[in-house]
């Protein structure tokens, strides 16, 4: 559905400001909706077992329960679901989903390399405060296998998070780290990357959520990055280009910013200088900003040694970015000139995942372990340090968002939202909810609300409530 904007000032959508004051209420209520079922993640790798071992309840709420089980070995083949209900008889079961071993690697002692299989699944409707009864349904070539019964419990009634179905068509393309951005200009407005290869917005406006084409060239890549200053949405095309995205003279408008074609990573805005940091096809770490009436772009290292993407801290102006060498680096400019240097030392950086948590430090992941630093004070020669938040946070795509006060969000593999926090008491995850989740969840500060993509192309949003 397309609309006219002419007046990019969204008008608030009252039911969903309610809900995102609720959400607020997060930060204060780490107990109350934290799983009293914590899934058990594999520390060192998913040890020997039976087939039909490691199955748990992941989290409940008061009406739904998330389903969870892992398999070792390359042999497993087959198809599995779980049967569910409030006695032995069961009476309901998922769906029935074949499986697919993948590989894991782990360091610990040692590199080590295997295989497992995992099925997660979500069931909804049940009654609240009730004990169910349930167990895996396991078939290969030797037959049907049937798990031992467990049981789990649901929660009281009360508030917790709701997912909601905000778009009319599923044209969402899926694969990207950052193609669906909550807009920091505009309240209630979405950008996102098409099937069509164009800049889409879904926005809320007269009573109700449209979907508008922003962009007609077809020509977006990935990366959308904003600048508050100038009003502008950045992305890369794919001509290798930085192209900007605004709003003037009553319509949308879009033009290529960068004279050099030599984007390859990320794009990262710094919202204060206005910046924009991005890994060019030198690897190198690159900047482009206005100035003079013009463009500009330099290159801010020469020794081709960023590998990975890039992630900005506007509050300390700090950008990082992991290197060849697979350590996390720094740079930062002081005393007339610019600064890098590294940062970790244990050469286990996932290039893709660097996430910055402002004024404090950044997380990143390894080989499927979030790992968090902090920083005090680099500029007086305080060290960085590194510590394990968990092993094995299971990400689909391995994609973090910071959330707020030390937090992060994740899709678990099982294509459910979760919440990473610590209380005080060490670091904890939490289910946020939803199923068939793709790529990143993102929090935007100014609605309060958690931003979702799921794999049919439809955007969403989980309110809490």
């Amino acid at each position: 559905m397309e609309t006219d904007l002419t007046n990019p000032v969204l008008h608030p959508m009252k039911t969903l400001l309610r809900f995102s004051l609720l959400a607020l209420t997060l930060l204060t209520l780490p107990t109350a909706w934290g799983s009293p079922y914590p899934f058990e993640y594999f520390h060192g790798g998913p040890g020997e077992g039976t087939p039909l071992g490691e199955v748990d309840v992941a989290a409940t709420t008061s009406n739904s329960a998330l389903l969870r089980a892992r398999f070792d070995g390359t042999s497993v083949s087959g198809t599995a679901y779980f049967e569910y209900g409030t006695s032995l008889s069961y009476g309901n079961q998922t769906q029935n989903t074949p499986l697919e071993a993948k590989p894991y690697v782990t360091f610990g002692a040692g590199m080590a390399v295997g295989f497992w299989s995992k099925l997660g699944q979500s069931v909804e409707g049940l009654t609240a405060d009730t004990t169910y009864h349930f167990r895996l349904v396991f078939t290969d070539a030797s037959g049907t296998h049937l798990g031992e019964d467990q049981t789990f419990h649901t929660r009281l009634g009360g508030p917790g998070w709701h997912y909601l179905t905000l778009s009319q068509t599923g044209n969402a393309a899926l694969g990207g780290q950052r193609m669906a951005l909550p807009s920091t200009m505009f309240r209630y407005f979405n950008y996102y990357k098409g099937t069509d290869g164009n800049v889409w917005a879904l926005h809320y406006g007269d009573g109700a959520w449209n979907q508008t084409q922003l962009t007609r060239n077809a020509n977006v890549d990935d990366w959308f990055t904003e600048s508050t200053y100038y009003n502008h949405l950045y992305y890369k095309g794919k001509d290798n280009h930085i192209w900007a995205l605004w709003y003037q003279g009553g319509r949308w408008n879009n033009e290529v910013i960068t004279t050099t074609a030599n984007v390859a990573g990320n794009l990262q805005t710094d919202t204060v200088t206005n910046f924009i940091y991005y890994r060019g096809v030198d690897r190198n770490l690159w900047v482009a900003w206005y100035a003079q009436g013009r463009w500009n772009q330099a290159a801010l290292s020469g020794n081709g040694r960023t590998a990975g993407d890039v992630a900005v801290d506007s509050t300390t102006h700090r950008a990082y970015y992991c290197g060849s060498d697979w350590n996390m680096w720094c740079v930062w400019f002081d005393g007339g000139r610019w600064n890098e240097a590294p940062i970790t030392k244990f050469a286990n950086v996932w290039n893709n995942v660097v996430v910055v948590d402002p004024g404090w430090g950044a997380y990143y992941q390894v080989n499927g372990a979030a790992y968090q630093e902090s920083s005090f004070d680099w500029f007086e020669g305080k060290q960085w340090t590194e510590s394990v938040i968990q092993p094995y946070v299971d990400t689909s795509d391995g994609a973090l968002t910071y959330f707020t006060h030390h937090g992060l969000l994740y899709v678990g593999w099982e294509g459910s939202a979760w919440y990473k926090s610590n209380n005080g008491s060490g670091w904890h995850d939490s289910l946020v909810g939803g199923s068939n989740l793709r790529d990143t969840l993102n929090y935007s500060p100014g609605d309060g609300l958690i931003y979702g993509k799921t794999a049919d192309g439809h955007l969403g949003v989980f309110y809490y409530q």
